[in-house]
Formats: structure tokens, C-alpha cells, sequence
């Protein structure tokens, strides 16, 4: 395999000058000292999610030539993946062995290896295949929805509360998420969504990393006691 140049560095949302203040506010609204780092992976999280928002709306709408290649791997790898679930399993478990051989691990090798480059090959098709249709921009007579560039920041952002704090985010006003979202899209000058548009946004995540609440309730930090009730 011939060298290569590295990939390209992460898309960044906010200067460096800017995550140092974004960390100082954040750390501000959530108000919890033993929430530090988790605020600053918030902060991390969220200026790549910003710098692809970023990128999405105005260079890549005129990048036709990486679109036509991510169509083709959207294409591609979504055949090859399929490709690889029908194999018989002698000649998968031939497939797996070698792998293994060429990669120079240690240890043992199995079937569900080669189920994990599936799962991966089908995500990389779907991320791809997202990316390729997405060529010009919202029009602004349907102002009753957020772009799809807008939808997956809002998504990203939401993803990533729930994940340092473990707290489901809510489009309520004066919710902590809220106040983060207006000193983030502050701090890049974009326009954000209204409250309604925002809510729709919310209701259509599934977060993993925090269970669906009540309107009222609040999710407690997770804890190595249980709770009784």
C-alpha cells in the first residue's frame, strides 16, 4: 500500500480564544464542581458539531466532487456489507482467520468480528448516502421545519447532554439546556431554532444514555446507590 497524507483534522465550530470562554459559561449554568470535565468534553463535543454544521452549509455546497464519491461508497459499501452477511460460514470463518494473521493481533479471532465490520460498513453507507443528498440548501418558503443541517446539529448537541450529564434535555425556556444552547449559538453568531421548532427536534431523539422522564421530573446523577421507592 503506497504512504498516504493523514486524514483531515476535526472541523472546529469556535476559535480557541472561544472554547476558553464556552468552557467558563458552561461550567457556569450546570453548576456542579463535579461536572468539571464533563463540561469540557461538552464543550469539545459540541465545536465539532458546530464546525460540521459549519461546513455543511457553506463550503459543501459547492464540494460536487467529494458528493460524488461519498455516492459511491454509500453505494458500495452498503453491497459489500450485504455481501459479507450472506457468506457461508466456512468461508467466512477462512475470511476471519485471515484477518487475523495479517493484522498481527494477539489473542483469539472470532465470527463477530467480522459482524462488527458489517455493522460498520452499513454505517458508513448510511452516513454517506445522508451526506449525498444533501445539495442545496432549505427553501425559505418551508419555514415550518429546521434544515437538515440544523436538525442533525440540534440532534448532536442534544446527544451530547445527554451523554456527559445524564440528563434527557428539554426545550423548556429556563432548562439547563436551553441556557447552553443560547450561549453556544451565540458564541458562532448562527440563528437558532425557535422553541417549537426545537421541541419537535427533541421529541423525535431516542438518547440512550438517559431514560424518557415525565414533564417535572428530573433525572438524577447516576449513582452506585440504589434509590427506594
Amino acid at each position: 500500500m503506497k504512504d498516504r497524507e493523514p486524514m483531515g483534522a476535526m472541523l472546529n465550530g469556535f476559535c480557541t480564544e472561544s472554547l476558553r470562554h464556552l468552557r467558563e459559561s458552561v461550567a457556569k449554568i450546570v453548576n456542579r464542581p463535579e461536572d468539571a470535565d464533563s463540561c469540557s468534553e461538552f464543550v469539545q463535543l459540541a465545536d465539532a458539531a458546530f464546525g460540521l454544521y459549519l461546513f455543511l452549509t457553506h463550503a459543501w455546497q459547492t464540494a460536487e466532487e467529494g458528493r460524488d464519491t461519498l455516492g459511491y461508497i454509500a453505494q458500495n459499501a452498503r453491497l459489500i456489507a450485504s455481501k459479507l452477511e450472506n457468506l457461508d460460514r466456512e468461508t467466512a470463518s477462512v475470511l476471519v482467520q485471515k484477518l487475523w494473521l495479517s493484522s498481527d493481533r494477539r489473542g483469539s479471532i472470532d465470527i463477530s468480528d467480522l459482524n462488527a465490520e458489517i455493522d460498520r460498513l452499513n454505517r458508513l453507507s448510511a452516513a454517506a448516502s445522508d451526506l449525498t443528498r444533501r445539495r442545496r440548501p432549505a427553501k425559505k418558503a418551508n419555514n415550518r421545519a429546521a434544515s437538515p443541517e440544523m436538525a442533525d446539529l440540534i440532534a448532536g448537541l442534544a446527544n451530547a447532554y445527554a451523554s456527559r450529564f445524564n440528563e434527557r434535555p428539554s426545550s423548556s425556556r429556563n432548562g439547563v439546556f436551553i441556557k447552553l444552547l443560547r450561549v453556544l449559538f451565540q458564541a458562532t453568531g448562527i440563528q437558532p431554532p425557535g422553541e417549537t421548532r426545537l421541541g419537535t427536534i427533541l421529541k423525535k431523539l431516542k438518547f440512550e444514555a438517559a431514560p424518557v422522564l415525565k414533564p417535572g421530573r428530573k433525572l438524577r446523577p447516576a449513582s452506585n446507590t440504589t434509590n427506594s421507592t
